[in-house]
């Protein structure tokens, strides 16, 4: 059987009844991305196309094969235009991609390191020169947020050159030689980002030249949370908004913030033993466990109480915090206690049909 093409007022769709999943057999095309109007007058088909006629102009819609390989290319040309960093872009002009602008975002970090991490994985299981070049740069790029702010232990969310669109808000600080600009406040959310990338290169890549920086960077930043009672401090010696996993901020938090706030501070410490081997953090971890209750605190990770509130960042966060963490622990009652906090949380995202959870888990 063929396709069935349907013009509308509003929007273009698309049945097939002969595609074996269901979920295959209907199509909707709205919007500047696949049409010139919404308004459709008239479609013209072929085989693996149609002509679409609207009161604006023309849109041509085609279904070409693609594999993951290069679909993913489309995506690393732009990563490689913003200095390595995982970025957006604007548009000026509603549907011209050609009038597309690089931008920063507050989660320049983050999204960079989750690049990486891919990166890492895609290297460690088909050894490509690509891949490895791929997280190296982008490694690199991680590692100069950390050094570029000239604060020990305190990365940067994002850096622009002299010369680059700025968008309006976030703190913003130019370097000495007025060259670079680079974005402050930066969040516990960058932190998770760093340290997952971190402890993925560290492990998986083969270059002792980027251990060293890695050790470095992961020294620096956790011996910055340590020395300032488990608070990022960043710019003219200010704890940043959402940078805080003191005692003092934990006790105000419900049982499940307190739980992710818990786990990201457990595993930034104890990556940073596993990776430095510095007796200092493994010191600090224990008086997390042992002293101030972090480790009982994650317990509640997967609270189920309450089932309408689900937060899909924090889900994010809390995962990509347990992955080196279990990596990392050794002692097998604490490893216990962390599989079943995870799984509790697992449990409770499954529904989600995360491919990445689903892989952690």
């Amino acid at each position: 059987m063929g396709k069935l093409w349907l013009a509308t007022p509003e929007g273009l769709v698309l049945f097939v009844p002969s595609a074996a999943l269901q979920n295959r057999r209907w199509y909707y095309f709205w919007g500047k991305r696949y049409l010139k109007d919404n308004q459709v007058l008239q479609v013209v088909a072929g085989k693996n196309e149609a002509w679409i006629r609207t009161k604006a102009g023309i849109s041509l819609i085609a279904f070409e094969p693609y594999t993951l390989e290069k679909k993913s290319d489309l995506f690393l040309s732009r990563i490689r235009k913003r200095y390595g960093y995982v970025s957006g872009w604007d548009l000026l002009r509603p549907g011209d991609p050609s009038s597309f602008r690089l931008r920063t975002d507050d989660n320049d970090g983050l999204w960079t390191s989750m690049y990486v991490a891919a990166e890492c994985f895609r290297y460690q299981a088909t050894h490509s020169p690509q891949a490895f070049q791929n997280a190296r740069a982008s490694l690199t790029a991680l590692l100069r947020l950390v050094s570029i702010t000239g604060i020990p232990g305190f990365p940067a969310r994002s850096l622009i050159h002299r010369g680059d669109y700025l968008p309006a808000g976030g703190e913003w600080h130019w370097t000495s030689d007025g060259q670079w600009k680079w974005q402050g406040d930066t969040s516990s959310d960058e932190l998770v980002g760093h340290f997952l990338a971190y402890w993925l290169a560290y492990n998986l890549l083969p270059d002792n030249g980027d251990r060293a920086g890695i050790r470095s960077a992961v020294s620096s930043i956790a011996s910055g949370l340590i020395e300032h009672n488990w608070q990022l401090i960043g710019y003219g010696g200010k704890v940043t908004t959402w940078g805080r996993y003191d005692p003092a901020y934990m006790k105000i938090l419900v049982p499940r913030e307190r739980a992710l706030n818990s786990l990201e501070i457990l595993s930034h410490i104890r990556v940073a033993y596993a990776i430095t081997g510095d007796k200092k953090f493994l010191d600090a971890y224990n008086t997390l466990v042992d002293k101030m209750g972090y480790a009982k605190n994650v317990q509640a990770i997967g609270d189920r109480t309450d089932p309408v509130n689900i937060n899909y960042s924090d889900h994010e966060l809390a995962f990509l915090s347990f992955y080196p963490l279990l990596e990392a622990e050794t002692d097998p009652q604490l490893r216990r206690q962390y599989q079943a906090a995870e799984a509790s949380l697992w449990h409770r995202a499954r529904s989600e049909k995360n491919p990445l959870w689903n892989f952690i888990y």
